[in-house]
């Protein structure tokens, strides 16, 4: 028996809403083109032959790659198969973190500009800009790959773990269902954003985003807003493995035009890592006589030593000065 599922899609260019008839079968693989997060299930969904709601339900001949594949055709991502450095193209291509405004601390993501480096919690949103000097091609998306740092495990595939994976998990819940694509590592609000895996690449996971430009009234960059959906620290993947997120402009073609590349940290406690990692990184000060540097030089004590040292410095400090004085001659 086949079933219908009638899917909204919103113009990006008008208010005008299509509605397509998508048939599916149990046996069928679901692919879904466009899927925004308040995506309503019709209300006989659950009379089907199998559930959202136990993901193991699945057809054992169906992998779990396939279930979650895009009907549209997945970018190429052979170019973060190495590591790849910032490239920022004819366009002046960027890609910048900021805070919402009125916002100064935040404890649930913070970004280190000196390590190029974003420390999050899990599922956080994080606001992020990407700009270019001059327009890109209309029609152009960014790629958006979470991989590993380590060339090791380049080419492994950057997913969820599978207890934050299964669809009961609180953060694969949504006011109108279940999210339709729970093992993706990286999310993003945005309603055209496209859940893609590169399968000539071993099934790469990879959002698509298209590149909004500035509002022409007041050219204030369009904000995107992604969310990292398992700590680094979880078993299995990411598996205490280090990652970072490669943003690839293309062109409507398919043709990388630019690229930039920032660390992320999914954590318990982003601003404590963050500020970890700044003192790890930061040049220790020598105070050996090589310095050439004869001014004062801090020492942290415990409270309870500080008494005893101020004493070896006072004593230390009178030899000092006696040791400057010059001879007098004994008087006739």
């Amino acid at each position: 028996m086949t079933h219908h599922w009638h899917h909204t899609v919103q113009s990006a260019e008008s208010n005008d809403v299509e509605l397509a008839e998508l048939p599916w079968a149990p046996e069928d693989v679901i692919q879904v083109a466009q899927v925004p997060e308040t995506l309503s299930l019709p209300a006989d969904f659950q009379q089907c032959n199998w559930e959202w709601s136990d993901w193991n339900a699945l057809t054992p001949a169906v992998p779990r790659s396939q279930a979650m594949a895009t009907a549209s055709a997945s970018p190429n991502t052979s170019s973060v198969n190495e590591s790849v450095a910032d490239w920022a193209g004819d366009f002046g291509f960027r890609v910048v973190f900021v805070k919402p405004e009125g916002v100064r601390n935040s404890t649930s993501w913070t970004y280190s500009n000196a390590k190029r480096k974003l420390y999050t919690n899990m599922n956080e949103f994080c606001s992020v800009h990407f700009i270019t000097e001059r327009a890109p091609p209309r029609g152009s998306v960014v790629c958006v790959v979470g991989v590993f740092l380590d060339s090791e495990f380049r080419r492994h595939n950057v997913e969820r773990c599978t207890a934050h994976a299964r669809l009961e998990d609180g953060s694969n819940q949504l006011p109108s269902g279940k999210h339709p694509f729970p093992c993706f590592w990286i999310r993003c609000d945005h309603p055209r954003t496209r859940y893609c895996l590169d399968e000539a690449n071993g099934g790469r996971q990879c959002l698509c985003l298209p590149f909004e430009a500035p509002e022409a009234a007041s050219n204030d960059p369009f904000t995107y807003h992604l969310a990292f959906m398992c700590r680094n620290s979880c078993p299995g993947s990411p598996g205490r493995k280090a990652t970072e997120v490669v943003f690839i402009l293309q062109s409507p073609e398919g043709r990388d035009i630019a690229r930039r590349v920032i660390e992320v940290k999914v954590c318990a406690c982003p601003c404590r890592d963050r500020r970890h990692d700044e003192q790890a990184a930061a040049p220790s000060h020598s105070s050996g006589s090589d310095s050439g540097n004869e001014g004062p030089f801090l020492l942290t004590v415990r409270r309870e030593h500080y008494a005893l040292l101020r004493l070896v410095h006072e004593s230390l400090e009178f030899t000092h000065s006696c040791r400057r004085q010059p001879h007098e001659s004994p008087e006739n």
